[in-house]
């Protein structure tokens, strides 16, 4: 069961931008809030690209950057490639 105190939001803006037939390369920026959405727990964004081998098959990969808040309250920034 969760507390009514362990939901928070999730705020996303992204943006597509289709520089051939088969590659889009997408800008994606996320915020996430902890305690009723009055406490800053992560952002991250970066660019993610989508390469379509088929109309029903494609590779995906990205870069983020995250800024993460600790359960001490510390911020700690890290990248992510996938």
């Amino acid at each position: 069961m969760a507390l009514a105190q362990d939901w928070g939001g999730l705020h996303v803006v992204q943006g597509d931008i289709d520089l051939t037939k088969r590659f889009t390369l997408q800008v994606h920026t996320r915020v996430r809030t902890n305690d009723r959405f009055g406490d800053y727990f992560q952002s991250r964004g970066g660019p993610i690209g989508f390469f379509r081998l088929t109309k029903r098959v494609s590779l995906v990969g990205g870069y983020y950057f995250i800024d993460e808040e600790d359960a001490a309250g510390k911020l700690k920034n890290f990248h992510r490639f996938f």
